[in-house]
C-alpha cells in the first residue's frame, strides 16, 4: 500500500499551473535597516524566509544598498541587483547565507520572496541558520545572539566550508539540525507565506519537479508516519497527468504501515490521474485530483498554493479516499516546486563537462560528468577527490529521454548501480552554454519493493542540485 504516493502527482500539477502565475512582486522601501542605493531610482523590499530571518547582513550590488534584516526578514534592493546575505560574528568573520538576483518588480506594494531553499546549497544554509538561530517564528541570527556571538575563525571556516560543498563535508558541531529537517522547516514557513494573485492561461504539456513533506497522523489511533518525497509530472491538455515519484525513508513508522517507491503497476513507475483547477479568493489556486489507474485508484487531493512565481513556490496539501488507509489516520503536508525546462534532453548534454555539487562521495561534494559528443553516455569522478574511506572512483553509464515525460533525461550507471535510475531535468533560468549555472532536480526511484524502515534499500532518492558547465 502506498501511502505518499498521491501527494506527487498533485504536487507536480500546482507547479506547472503556477508558471503561467504571476510573478512576485515587489515591496516598497525601506526593508530592516539599509544605507546606500541610487537616488531617484525605486527602491524594492524582499523578504529573506526560513522562517523570516533577523539580523542578516545583506548587501545589494551595484546599488550599494546593504544593512540588517528585521523581524519580518526583510531587505532592500533596487533593479538589477544581486543580494548577498552573511550571518556576522563579530570574533569569527562572516558566514554565507546564500545570495538571489530577483527579477525587476512589476510595482513596490509587495514584497519579493527569497526563499533560503531557492538558494545554492540552501539546505545546507537552513542548518546553520536553524542551528544558530532556532526554528521557531523568527530566527534570529543577529551578531549579539549568543550561538553567533561566540563564534571563532575556525568555526566559521568550517561552517562555510559545509555551506560550499552543499552538506556533504564534514558537519560542525555547532550545526544540530539535520538536513531533512532543515528542509522541511523551511518549506512549512515557505508555504505560509501570503499568495501571489495569480491568472492561469494554459497549463499543458509542462514538467515540473517537487519536493514534499508530508505525514499520517490519528492520535486517538496511535498511528504516525512521516516522510520525504519527490516528483516529475507531465500534463496533457486532456487533464491527464503522468508522474514520476520517489520517497525518503519515514522517520517514524507504525507496524502495519508501509511505504512504496512508486506504483509498479504502472510503466516506467510512473502513475496517471486526472485533474482539474480554480481560483480561490485571495489568489489562491486550488487543484483537486483523482488517481485513475494503478493500486491507489479514487484517491482524491487537494493542493493549494501559499506562494508562487512564474518558475517556483510552495504549497499545502490534504489526501482523502485513500484505498485500505486505516479508519480516522489523515494525510496532510508541504512542499515547494520547481517548474522545468520542457526542451532538456540528451542532446542538450552533448560534449559537456558537468560539475554537480551535493556528492556524499566527494571531498568537496562535487561530481564531474563528462559527455560523449552525442550526450549518450558519460564517464563520472569526483571533481577533487573522493571521501576519505569511500570506495568510489570513477564509473561509465548511458543516458535516454522520455517519451512519457519531455524535459527529462535518465541516467544509468554501470555495473551493480544500473538498476537505480536517476531521472533528471533542469531548472527553469539554467543554462548548459559553456561557463553556464543551474540547478538540476534529481528523482531517483530505485526498487519497486516496498520502501519502509526494515527495507530502506528500495527508497527512491530526491533533491535540487546546483551545475555548472565547463
Amino acid at each position: 500500500m502506498s501511502l505518499l504516493n498521491k501527494p506527487h502527482f498533485v504536487i507536480a500539477t500546482f507547479a506547472v499551473l503556477a508558471l503561467t502565475a504571476c510573478g512576485g512582486g515587489g515591496g516598497g522601501s525601506g526593508g530592516g535597516s539599509n544605507n546606500g542605493g541610487t537616488p531617484g531610482v525605486a527602491t524594492y523590499t524582499g523578504k529573506y524566509i526560513d522562517a523570516p530571518t533577523k539580523g542578516l547582513f545583506y548587501r545589494a550590488s551595484p546599488s550599494g544598498l546593504n544593512g540588517l534584516t528585521d523581524d519580518n526578514g526583510s531587505f532592500s534592493f533596487q533593479a538589477n541587483d544581486t543580494i548577498t546575505f552573511q550571518i556576522q560574528s563579530p570574533t569569527g568573520g562572516n558566514i554565507n547565507a546564500g545570495s538571489i538576483t530577483p527579477a525587476t518588480p512589476p510595482n513596490t506594494s509587495t514584497p519579493v520572496i527569497a526563499s533560503v531553499l531557492d538558494m545554492s546549497n540552501g539546505v545546507a544554509i537552513a542548518q546553520i541558520l536553524q542551528s544558530l538561530g532556532g526554528t521557531g517564528a523568527v530566527i534570529d541570527v543577529g551578531y549579539t545572539t549568543p550561538s553567533v556571538s561566540v563564534l571563532n575563525t575556525s568555526t566559521v571556516t568550517a561552517l562555510n566550508n559545509f555551506v560550499g560543498s552543499g552538506g556533504t563535508t564534514t558537519k560542525p558541531p555547532e550545526i544540530t539540525i539535520d538536513a531533512t529537517t532543515a528542509s522541511s522547516n523551511a518549506t512549512k514557513a515557505l508555504a505560509s507565506v501570503a499568495p501571489v494573485t495569480s491568472s492561469i492561461t494554459t497549463v499543458s504539456g509542462l514538467t515540473a519537479f517537487n519536493t514534499y513533506f508530508g505525514g499520517l497522523n490519528a492520535n486517538s489511533l496511535g498511528l504516525n508516519a512521516k516522510g520525504l518525497g519527490a516528483g516529475f509530472g507531465y500534463f496533457e491538455a486532456s487533464g491527464k497527468l503522468f508522474n514520476i515519484c520517489s520517497y525518503q525513508p519515514p522517520t517514524l513508522l507504525s507496524a502495519g504501515l508501509s511505504w512504496e517507491s512508486c506504483d509498479a503497476s504502472v510503466p516506467v513507475g510512473g502513475q496517471l490521474s486526472n485533474w482539474t483547477v480554480s481560483t480561490l479568493s485571495g489568489g489562491n489556486l486550488q487543484i483537486v485530483e483523482t488517481i485513475s489507474a494503478g493500486s491507489q485508484v479514487g484517491s482524491v487531493n487537494t493542493v493549494t498554493s501559499a506562494y508562487n512565481t512564474s518558475a517556483n513556490g510552495a504549497f499545502t496539501n490534504n489526501i482523502t479516499n485513500i484505498p485500505n488507509l486505516p479508519a480516522g489516520l489523515t494525510q496532510s503536508g508541504s512542499g515547494m516546486y520547481s517548474v522545468m525546462q520542457s526542451n532538456f534532453s540528451v542532446s542538450s548534454l552533448a560534449g559537456k563537462t558537468i560539475i554537480v555539487n551535493g556528492d556524499s562521495n566527494c571531498s568537496n561534494g562535487k561530481m564531474k560528468y563528462v559527455m560523449n559528443s552525442t550526450g549518450t553516455g558519460y564517464v563520472k569522478s569526483c571533481y577533487t577527490s573522493t571521501v576519505s574511506g569511500s570506495s568510489f572512483t570513477s564509473l561509465s553509464g548511458v543516458t535516454a529521454n522520455q517519451a512519457n515525460l519531455p524535459g527529462i533525461v535518465t541516467f544509468a550507471d554501470a555495473g551493480s548501480n544500473a538498476a537505480t535510475i536517476k531521472y533528471v531535468g533542469v531548472s527553469m533560468g539554467g543554462s548548459l552554454a559553456s561557463g553556464g549555472t543551474g540547478k538540476a532536480a534529481v528523482v531517483t526511484i530505485g526498487s519497486a519493493a516496498m520502501c519502509n524502515l526494515t527495507n530502506k534499500t528500495s527508497c527512491g532518492l530526491s533533491g535540487l542540485f546546483d551545475y555548472s558547465i565547463q
